[in-house]
């Protein structure tokens, strides 16, 4: 006969298998269950949900602030309905998502926003490593020609991006010293506001 090997598991273990590889088969089994849960269930892209929370409480508070536009960048489609927004057209919060976009497209929409409402706060949530090289000194672009700027409004950790793992990796080989000294951005997605000077 067979035994299962508890829920969502792979095979079964034979009764014929002795005691002591069983439960050693059980215990890597739930460590690894354990281990894939905290990747997946709480730092792969784990900070989306906090940026919609405290975008929801910040526009709650802002009632009568003038239109903001966040932009989601090389993160997960953020759940919209976390936001509570009213189904009127005169929401004070419009999302864009630019999912794995380029950073020309970026640069597109957030000229585009600029110009549509000079008043409209233009937010960006994104991981540091994927944003902050868009709006490089030499990149040009934004709303002003290459006077354009990121400043950070708030920090969400953790947030871990591996979609641009390549990326991520080379950057750790590359620069060590500059990768343990910032680890923590490494590791979170950041809300800036676009700044056109």
């Amino acid at each position: 006969g067979r035994l299962p090997l508890a829920t969502g598991g792979g095979g079964a273990v034979e009764e014929g298998v002795p005691r002591r590889s069983s439960l050693a088969l059980r215990v890597v089994w739930m460590v690894a269950n354990a281990a894939l849960l905290l990747l997946w269930g709480t730092l792969h892209q784990g900070g989306v949900v906090p940026a919609l929370a405290f975008l929801q409480e910040r526009q709650s508070a802002d009632g009568g602030a003038p239109l903001r536009h966040v932009i989601f960048y090389h993160t997960y489609m953020p759940p919209l309905h976390l936001l509570a927004l009213p189904a009127s057209p005169a929401a004070r919060l419009v999302v864009h998502d630019l999912k794995g976009a380029s950073c020309g497209r970026l640069h597109e929409l957030v000229t585009r926003l600029h110009i549509s409402d000079s008043a409209a706060a233009v937010l960006l949530a994104a991981p540091p490593h994927t944003a902050e090289p868009c709006f490089a000194v030499g990149n040009g672009g934004g709303g002003g020609g290459g006077d354009d700027q990121l400043r950070v409004v708030r920090r969400f950790f953790p947030h871990l991006h591996l979609d641009d793992g390549v990326e991520f990796i080379a950057r750790l080989v590359t620069k060590p010293g500059a990768f343990l000294r910032d680890w923590q951005d490494a590791f979170s997605l950041k809300l800036y506001r676009h700044v056109v000077t």
